[in-house]
């Protein structure tokens, strides 16, 4: 299995370079702590961020600049307090609302020192739920696309206008009941009716591919 490392990397692009791992193997017994530090080590490979976050004090800062970068706006001390207190970490709420709040209502309302109010949105579904479901998305339109181009029974049923049928219906008009079949158009027809597909797939099999291998486990 060929391994890689990044080299660079955007939203549309990734530049790796290949390497050969060194092949060693372990004569004593590895602790939690090394297993742990290993698998963070594989995750920064990957292009995920490493923070070294260890109290609660810089977790709360972390989060409240990944919400001003969200919604480019920067919180006052004062603003930031009431905000965090109220909609995010109340103590009157449990996990159960917490979590609630999280997927239902996630815009929740600022009260700014200037006594205007401010829509903060707590997380951007859209960057969650979309780069997630790409190769689904991908999938589904890959195989609607190829029903809809191969539809016969139907097309031919409905639609009377020779024009406007599907080529499955052209094709079937060159075999002939009680004379030869014009097995050249047949094929020329059948190559011709491929590419509509084939461009589909070019364009489409990233996601494919990546719907098929995102829940794969390494054995």
């Amino acid at each position: 299995m060929s391994y890689f490392n990044i080299v660079a990397q955007t939203t549309e692009n990734t530049v790796v370079t290949e390497y050969e791992p060194v092949k060693t193997r372990s004569d004593s017994y590895q602790s939690e702590v090394a297993l742990e530090k290993e698998f963070i080590r594989l995750l920064c490979e990957q292009g995920y961020e490493y923070l070294p976050i260890h109290s609660e004090a810089e977790l709360i800062a972390n989060l409240r600049k990944k919400l001003e970068e969200l919604n480019g706006y920067t919180f006052t001390d004062s603003e930031w307090e009431w905000f965090f207190s109220e909609c995010i970490a109340n103590a009157n709420d449990g996990i159960e609302d917490k979590t609630r709040r999280i997927q239902e209502d996630f815009v929740q309302v600022l009260r700014r020192d200037t006594g205007e109010s401010k829509n903060i949105t707590l997380i951007d579904k859209i960057k969650i739920i979309i780069p997630l479901a790409k190769p689904g998305i991908a999938s589904v339109s890959i195989f609607n696309f190829l029903t809809a181009w191969e539809e016969f029974p139907w097309a031919n049923t409905v639609i009377n206008d020779n024009l406007k049928r599907t080529i499955p219906i052209a094709i079937s008009g060159f075999f002939g009941q009680h004379q030869f079949t014009q097995w050249g158009y047949v094929f020329a027809l059948s190559v011709f009716s491929l590419l509509p597909i084939l461009t589909v797939f070019i364009f489409c099999q990233r996601f494919f591919v990546a719907g098929l291998v995102n829940g794969s486990v390494k054995g």
